[in-house]
């Protein structure tokens, strides 16, 4: 029995020792996290957004998906402190399933956020799976000098649930029909639709077209919304004549594509110049989510036609997933068809000539313009914004969804910059003429290579290849990107050693662990 005692003693010591070595191993670790757990004081004294969100007595691991629940808000910025009650939910397909979440909000009376315009929605974008924070912000940014009806502002901001830091968030406006958003008439029988490939199956309102693309009615909530609307404005046109007319239209201009027929008849069916904006921009993007799979935005105004827009869902463009050839910045997206999607509308549009001339006829436009150069610039501004906010996240999350990472943020970031530079440059090499000269702005600090985008970076962890086949109907296929399903035990940028005390490092930085 002595022998026994000694022997658990002698395991007991060791084990403690082995604990105390790891500690002291993992101190510079635990003492960073720490550090990087900032308060609401903390933020808004370096003059950067804060919003506060208090649930009506439960944990934000108890947030639904599909119900709205109760919460306030107060929202510091510029200046300006804004409180309100308030509903919110969850938001999103794939990102919803990640540890890091997008939230919708619904205030209870409409606020100015950002001076943006009183609205009572509003959406929270997690941008889990992007390392900069900043592919979104481009996006809406660039999106911003097309001719689309509407395109959401955005503002970062610091995010505080229960009192506990949850990340650094792009708040947008929601893209819905109201006067100062997408501006059209539901008691006129417009419409608001998203092309949803992915997911539109289990939707309420959905229908499928001749090309067998599936359809949202996203705008209004329904028939008995649609029909509060009309009632009102004393019109007489039903939701289902509402629906019926955009379901029309689009198989119009589908078998109108399979025939072959004019651009002028086409016209008739969807906007033409819409569409042409539409493609250019999401070429730009090079994001094969917008390769008719799902977020692909479009409107019907009753008696008239459809019109594409407004864009949306740009966290894994500009080269920010490892499948396909998305890192390559030359490449037609759309040809390509990287899905295999039948009922790409491209596969026919952009081998035509009478198309094609109007698309460089609209991109000689943008390029000689200073779009591209404004929305670099203000890319840069944002950049200098971030460097000291995104830490604070990464210190929550570890990057845990980032397919493509790099060994810092202003590396991410000029990893970013210059693959917007090349992919517009190649694009304006097949689009351009050599009379354009002013162009995009000088590609920052480019690779010491002719290769446009990097394959390898030293030092850093890249996801595992995409499968040989492709599965269309995930959205984003897991890559072995190290996606966490707890917060902040996600990466392995600290090394195996720290990965083993992830409680530790938690009680030693305050955070409170929410289940997921």
């Amino acid at each position: 029995m002595k022998t026994e005692i000694n022997s658990f003693k002698k395991i007991t010591g060791a084990f403690l020792a082995v604990i105390a070595i790891l500690l002291a191993v993992n101190a510079p670790f635990v003492s960073l996290a720490a550090k990087n757990t900032p308060s609401p004081s903390d933020i808004i004294s370096q003059d950067f957004p804060v919003l506060e969100i208090t649930l009506d007595g439960y944990e934000e691991d108890g947030i639904l998906r599909d119900d709205w629940q109760g919460m306030s808000c107060r929202l510091t910025a510029d200046g300006r402190v804004l409180e309100s009650t308030a509903k919110i939910k969850g938001r999103g397909n794939y990102t919803w399933a990640q540890a890091k979440r997008p939230y919708a909000i619904k205030l209870d009376a409409k606020q100015d956020w950002f001076g943006f315009g009183a609205a009572k929605d509003w959406v929270l974008l997690a941008n889990y799976t992007d390392e900069t924070h900043l592919r979104n912000f481009y996006a809406f940014t660039l999106a911003a000098g097309f001719n689309f009806a509407f395109t959401p502002q955005v503002r970062h901001a610091q995010v505080f649930i229960n009192g506990s830091y949850a990340g650094l968030y792009l708040i947008t406006e929601k893209i819905e029909i109201e006067s100062k958003r997408v501006n059209i008439n539901i008691a006129n029988g417009d419409l608001l639709l998203e092309l949803d490939n992915n997911y539109g199956s289990g939707e309420p309102e959905v229908f499928s077209s001749r090309f067998d693309n599936l359809f949202v009615v996203k705008d209004p909530d329904g028939e008995a919304e649609f029909n509060e609307k009309t009632a009102e404005k004393g019109t007489d046109i039903t939701f289902s004549r509402a629906k019926r007319f955009a379901k029309t239209q689009l198989n119009a201009f589908e078998s109108g594509l399979e025939h072959g027929v004019s651009l002028d008849k086409l016209n008739e069916y969807i906007d033409i110049a819409s569409l042409v904006d539409w493609y250019i921009f999401n070429e730009i993007m090079k994001n094969d989510d917008s390769v008719f799979t799902s977020s692909m935005y479009l409107y019907s105004r009753y008696g008239d036609k459809l019109y594409m827009g407004p864009v949306w869902d740009y966290d894994i463009s500009l080269a920010g997933i490892n499948r396909f050839d998305n890192r390559d910045s030359t490449g037609l997206l759309f040809l390509s068809n990287p899905w295999g999607r039948t009922g790409n509308w491209f596969l026919y549009l952009a081998v035509r000539d009478d198309f094609n001339d109007l698309v460089k006829a609209r991109w000689r436009e943008l390029y000689s313009s200073s779009l591209f150069q404004n929305a670099m610039e203000e890319l840069k501004r944002v950049q200098v914004l971030l460097r000291q906010q995104q830490p604070y996240d990464e210190a929550l999350w570890q990057n845990g969804g980032v397919f493509v990472k790099m060994s810092d943020y202003n590396e991410a970031v000029g990893y970013l910059r210059h693959f917007i530079t090349s992919r517009i440059s190649w694009l304006n090499s097949v689009w351009g003429e050599a009379s354009v000269t002013p162009g995009p702005a000088t590609t920052p600090e480019p690779p010491a290579t002719d290769t446009p985008i990097p394959t390898e970076t030293p030092a850093v962890t890249e996801p595992a290849a995409e499968t040989a086949t492709p599965d269309p109907a995930k959205e984003t296929p897991e890559d072995g990107s190290g996606a966490s399903s707890a917060r902040g035990c996600g990466g392995a940028a600290a090394g195996p050693l720290f990965i083993a005390l992830p409680a530790a490092v938690a009680l030693a930085a305050g955070a409170k662990k929410r289940r997921r």
